[in-house]
């Protein structure tokens, strides 16, 4: 946002349509946000090295799936794929359900966004 010079609410809203994206906005923001995903690439190794060392006679890593609103960020997945020696894909957190067909009319770009909601929702029969 301090970069930007833009209240937080713009920053978010240009960070999920821009993301990693270098074609929008000469790809200003994919410029700001790479350090922050080097870092977090980092940060992904080392738990994921960390965990095997711990766990070795499990199954290695093989997949990280992004959920929350942040795997909204346009080219996310393809950006960290480039940085970490796993597979990454975004997640869709109504795979399973029955009441996926419902789903649907939620806007695919959205439909991270909303686990908790319906998790809790789920909970009231």
């Amino acid at each position: 946002a301090k970069k930007l010079d833009l209240d937080f609410s713009k920053a978010e809203k240009a960070k999920i349509i821009c993301g990693f994206d270098s074609r929008i906005g000469k790809g200003v923001i994919k410029k700001i946000l790479e350090p922050e995903l080097k870092k977090l690439a980092t940060k992904i190794t080392e738990s994921i090295n960390f965990y095997q060392r711990e766990h070795s006679d499990q199954k290695k890593v093989e997949k990280i799936i992004l959920t929350g609103g942040v795997s909204r960020m346009k080219k996310i997945a393809e950006e960290l794929n480039k940085l970490l020696d796993v597979k990454i894909e975004n997640g869709n957190p109504y795979t399973n359900l029955p009441l996926l067909n419902k789903m649907q009319k939620i806007p695919q770009n959205k439909i991270s966004s909303y686990p908790t909601a319906l998790g809790l929702a789920l909970r009231i029969k």
